[in-house]
């Protein structure tokens, strides 16, 4: 049985009511997470500068994008970064207002045998929600594939699968960083990683109807193969504190080329 790995929590600097409600929830779970400072949307834009080439021409197709999702996306792209500055072989990812299970520790006791030879865990409820019964672990292109294949799947089809908590490899950390850097910011950062867990490379048109996400993001990559071996996890470690509320939601959609500019000058 291996040790549990480091645990990375994203915090924006001025959340510190949000950064102490985190504290106590893993402290009473008897683990200490590593904080990484978030990318902040919501102030002077001239301090996104060292991201700029991440910047698209279009976000889910369209010719603006909300700061605060292209802050959440550099957010989790500088925790891919730091496994591989670091060398680590795998950390978990998790945002603030992720509240991780008290069986935590148990679980990954009982379970860390499962995240052999898998770059990409989600080991969130959000996620959770997309499977359904079966194993502990599901892989995650086939429950896509599943997905898109239901005519009525409006449990899900309006509700982002979030980054909530998952857990990344070195190998899957440079996969996503080389990904982001090719393609840059051009969806979510969570179906982001849904697209390079995602075998398209066969799908048509009419595959993609029932989930309008990943028809904008197929439309926008067009077939691909996979890029990471993922699984999802039935019984999520994490859950979303429903009570928290999105930094993203509080940010106003501009126009991608405007909002360059005002990094750039």
């Amino acid at each position: 049985m291996s040790e549990l790995p480091p645990i990375f929590v994203i915090n924006r600097a001025v959340d510190v009511t949000r950064k102490a409600d985190a504290e106590r929830n893993y402290q009473a779970c008897n683990i200490t997470p590593q904080f990484i400072e978030a990318v902040d949307g919501h102030g002077d834009p001239k301090l996104l500068a060292p991201y700029v080439d991440f910047l698209g021409d279009s976000f889910w197709g369209k010719p603006e994008i909300k700061p605060g999702a292209f802050a959440c996306f550099m957010s989790h792209r500088n925790a891919w970064q730091r496994i591989v500055d670091q060398n680590l072989s795998a950390a978990i990812i998790a945002e603030d207002d992720s509240i991780p299970a008290i069986d935590f520790q148990s679980k990954w006791e009982m379970y860390d045998e499962a995240f052999e030879d898998i770059d990409l865990t989600f080991l969130n409820n959000r996620m959770s929600e997309w499977v359904g019964t079966g194993h502990d672990f599901q892989d995650t292109n086939q429950t896509i594939n599943t997905r898109l294949k239901k005519a009525d799947i409006s449990d899900i089809s309006h509700r982002a699968p979030g980054a909530d908590g998952y857990f990344l490899t070195h190998q899957g950390a440079e996969i996503l960083l080389e990904a982001s850097l090719n393609e840059k910011v051009h969806c979510g950062v969570d179906w982001f990683m849904i697209a390079c867990a995602w075998d398209s490379s066969k799908v048509k048109h009419s595959n993609v109807k029932t989930i309008s996400e990943l028809k904008k993001i197929w439309k926008h990559r067009g077939s691909k193969p996979k890029l990471v071996n993922a699984k999802i996890t039935r019984n999520p470690w994490f859950s979303i504190d429903k009570a928290q509320i999105s930094s993203i939601n509080h940010s106003e959609r501009v126009d991608i080329n405007v909002f360059r500019n005002q990094i750039q000058n």
